[in-house]
């Protein structure tokens, strides 16, 4: 063989043999890498997720005790559904400090509340004293009925003996709070 012929043929089997190894080793490493980059940044993406969680969980250890706060507000907003007492005791207290002399009458409980029906005697202005401080108030109530009359002098008179303060309207409401 000549010269020229071994030195095309080197030359073919070298540029072979370079193809081969392009083909077999480093094609498959490029793709090994780009395999690897891309759980790298999926990796990093996570590392940011969770950061951003465990953030969130120091801001709500932080205002922990403005949450229970809250909450135990909150709680105490819903009457008991099976001894509303604490309710009761709410509505009396409310009522003599208005000055009002109140009569309770429980309606019906339902799934999460429970109707009551009052029935109070005071001046007017006192009436509607004991309507705002119940709206104000902690529990969550909601007046669904009102009526109101004015205490004609004979009615009165009758108060008067037993016992009641001079009264100038009665008011009749319907009531709804909320029960847990």
């Amino acid at each position: 063989m000549s010269l020229k012929l071994k030195t095309t043929v080197f030359a073919f089997a070298f540029i072979f043999l370079s193809l081969l190894f392009l083909f077999f080793l480093i094609i498959p490493s490029f793709s090994q890498i780009k395999c690897d980059f891309e759980k790298i940044a999926n990796q990093k993406s996570e590392t940011e997720m969770l950061e951003k969680e465990i953030s969130t969980i120091e801001n709500f250890q932080k205002e922990k005790q403005k949450y229970q706060d809250f909450f135990s507000k909150l709680k105490k907003s819903f009457a008991n559904k099976e001894i509303p007492v604490d309710f009761i005791d709410f509505l009396e207290k409310n009522a003599s400090s208005c000055q009002a002399k109140i009569e309770i009458y429980s309606q019906k409980a339902e799934k999460d509340s429970l109707v009551f029906s009052l029935r109070l005697t005071a001046q007017p202005k006192n009436l509607l004293c004991f309507l705002e401080k119940i709206e104000n108030g902690y529990f969550l109530v909601q007046v669904e009925k009102l009526s109101m009359v004015k205490i004609s002098e004979k009615e009165e008179g009758a108060e008067k003996s037993q016992e009641f303060s001079p009264a100038g309207a009665k008011a009749d409401f319907q009531i709804r709070v909320l029960a847990k």
